[in-house]
């Protein structure tokens, strides 16, 4: 079985971006990949947004890791879109529509406000975010997913290793679901097929039950 971990992926770029331009760099740059600056505006706002939904702010020295984890994650995720850049596998203007759109479908305009407000951000902060992890995943997917090979028979010998894992008691999964006689924006519909009386509710009602 050969496996192409992400770290063997990045050991390529890793020594090019410490090197990185031997120009002297501003004192709002705090990392330089292959030329490219990552600046102490673009790590806040990155570490703010990390910081969102926490239950409690975290200490002095847990907030300097987390922010630290923050910046190694920025600058891994330079040299990835590097790499995908060059290998001509960007993410398209339509896969971020797509993508794009997809996530907005889940909440109403005024709730997409409120995250917006919430998160402090534009949707072109959300597109930027979704453009990057669209055109790193297609990286990936390329040059590692693609490349995991596992035989019938490394799949046997795992089994045979790990039964008392897959031997789980019989469970279930339990789900609700609620029929209203008009749209409400408070609930998500995949299918978008509202009722909007009660007699449509009634033979949707119906059909579920079927």
């Amino acid at each position: 079985m050969k496996y192409l971990t992400l770290p063997a992926l990045l050991t390529g770029l890793l020594l090019t971006a410490s090197c990185g331009s031997p120009s002297k760099a501003s004192a709002n740059v705090v990392a330089r990949v292959n030329g490219k600056d990552i600046t102490t505006t673009q790590l806040e706002k990155q570490f703010q947004n990390r910081l969102n939904g926490a239950e409690q702010p975290p200490s002095s020295e847990e907030a300097q890791d987390l922010k630290l984890q923050v910046l190694n994650q920025m600058i891994n995720d330079q040299i990835l879109l590097e790499m995908a850049s060059g290998a001509g596998l960007s993410a398209t203007d339509a896969e971020v529509d797509v993508k794009f759109n997809e996530f907005k479908s889940q909440y109403t305009e005024e709730k997409f406000k409120d995250l917006l407000k919430e998160q402090k951000m534009t949707i072109d902060d959300i597109r930027n975010e979704l453009r990057k992890s669209i055109t790193i995943d297609k990286l990936v997917n390329k040059e590692i997913t693609s490349k995991i090979s596992v035989t019938d028979a490394e799949i046997k010998s795992f089994y045979e290793k790990n039964k008392e894992s897959f031997n789980l008691p019989e469970s279930y999964h339990i789900a609700h679901i609620l029929v209203t006689p008009v749209a409400d924006p408070e609930l998500h519909n995949g299918k978008n097929d509202d009722a909007k009386s009660p007699e449509e509710a009634r033979q949707k009602a119906a059909r579920l039950l079927k």
